[in-house]
């Protein structure tokens, strides 16, 4: 091989490498920069700057749900099962890439938006994170994040939004 063949392959190799890179972490940086922002991710933002008593992903949203009438209690769980869900949560988002399945999994376990808010309030206490922020952004990188995509955070919202308050 020649040094001209020997540059244009490692060019290629470079504009290979530079290409993945950009596809793979460029949204990363785009949403650093505030340049995109899709319908999904409009509406996590307004769930998360809403109040509590309106957003299952607060952790304060269960104390603020009022029995009325005859419902006098408010459906939450076990403190052990919230903190074993925070962990199964903590060890699904990676440094590369995160466990979508063992997210969605943890949530479809909960029946009932307070429970949400519990284990929210759970996994700050444990670990220092909101867990709606968590999931959405993993790790925060500086070529990007390794948080849960768009459409995914959309249907985790989905589910918990559909979730029966947990008062009875």
């Amino acid at each position: 091989m020649n040094s001209n063949e020997t540059k244009n392959i490692a060019y290629l190799i470079f504009a290979g490498v530079g290409i993945y890179f950009i596809s793979k972490f460029g949204k990363g940086v785009l949403d650093k920069l505030n340049i995109t922002q899709s319908k999904e991710e409009k509406e996590a933002m307004q769930l998360v700057e809403s109040t509590p008593d309106v957003n299952p992903f607060n952790p304060g949203y269960y104390k603020t749900i009022k029995p009325k009438g005859n419902k006098k209690k408010i459906h939450l769980m076990k403190s052990s099962f919230a903190l074993q869900f925070s962990k199964d949560i903590r060890d699904a988002i990676g440094y590369l890439t995160s466990d979508y399945t063992k997210i969605l999994n943890v949530f479809q376990k909960l029946k009932y938006k307070s429970q949400v808010s519990f284990l929210c309030e759970t996994f700050s206490k444990k670990y220092g994170d909101n867990l709606f922020e968590y999931i959405k952004s993993g790790y925060k990188l500086p070529i990007g994040n390794t948080g849960l995509s768009e459409k995914q955070m959309d249907s985790i919202i989905k589910y918990v939004n559909n979730l029966p308050s947990g008062l009875y």
